[in-house]
C-alpha cells in the first residue's frame, strides 16, 4: 500500500472514530434534553434555532399529531415523566450503540490495513462491522416501538401502543449488511488463497 493510501486510511479511521464517539453520546444527550435532536435552523426572515417536539414521533404518528390540539404542550408534559425518559434513552441506545460499534470496527479495519496491508486481521474487523450493521438493522423496529410506547399517549390522550415498523428501511439495512458480509467472506477467501500460493512458491 502506498504512503498516500495509508494516510487516507488513517484520516478516514480518525473520522469514523469521531463520528462513532459522538453517536455514543446520543443516549446521554436524550437523557439531558430529549429535544436536542429535534432542532432545525429557520432563517425566515431571521435565523433562529427551533426545537419541534413533534419530530420525536415517527413519520406516520407525526401526521396524526399535527391534527391534535395543543400537541407540543402534551408532549412536553409527557417528557417530564421518568418512565418516558427511560423509554427514550433505551430507544436511543438501541440505535446508537450498534451504529457506533459499526463505525469503530470500520475504523480499526482501516487502521489495520494502513499498518499491515490487506490481512486477515483487518478483515475480521470488517466482519464485526457487518455484524454490527446487521444488529443495528434488526434493532431499528424495537427502538421505534419503545419511542412510540413513550409518546403515543401524548397523541391519543390514553395509554396504548402504536406499532409502526419501517419495513423498507429495515430491509435495506439487512440487504446492505448481508452484501457486506458476503463481500468480506470473499475477501477472506482471496487472502487465504494468496497465502497458500505464497507458501507454495
Amino acid at each position: 500500500m502506498s504512503r498516500k493510501s495509508r494516510m487516507l486510511c488513517y484520516v478516514l479511521a480518525g473520522l469514523l472514530l469521531l463520528v462513532g464517539g459522538v453517536r455514543m453520546l446520543s443516549p446521554a444527550m436524550v437523557l439531558v434534553n430529549p429535544l436536542a435532536a429535534t432542532g432545525s435552523l429557520d432563517c425566515t426572515p431571521e435565523c433562529r434555532f427551533n426545537r419541534d417536539p413533534v419530530m420525536l414521533l415517527g413519520e406516520e404518528m407525526r401526521k396524526q399529531a399535527w391534527r391534535t390540539a395543543d400537541i407540543e404542550r402534551r408532549i412536553a408534559e409527557r417528557l417530564e415523566q421518568p418512565r418516558t425518559q427511560a423509554y427514550l434513552v433505551a430507544a436511543a441506545s438501541l440505535r446508537a450503540l450498534p451504529f457506533a460499534m459499526m463505525f469503530f470496527s470500520l475504523a480499526f479495519a482501516l487502521w489495520s490495513f494502513a499498518r499491515h496491508g490487506f490481512t486477515a486481521h483487518g478483515s475480521k474487523w470488517l466482519r464485526r462491522a457487518a455484524a454490527a450493521a446487521l444488529v443495528w438493522s434488526l434493532l431499528l423496529p424495537v427502538s421505534d416501538l419503545l419511542r412510540h410506547k413513550a409518546l403515543y399517549p401524548a397523541v391519543t390522550g390514553s395509554e396504548g401502543l402504536s406499532i409502526l415498523i419501517d419495513v423498507p428501511a429495515m430491509l435495506v439495512g439487512l440487504l446492505i449488511s448481508g452484501a457486506a458480509w458476503v463481500s468480506i467472506l470473499i475477501i477472506e477467501e482471496a487472502l487465504a488463497l494468496r497465502a497458500e500460493l505464497e507458501d507454495y512458491v
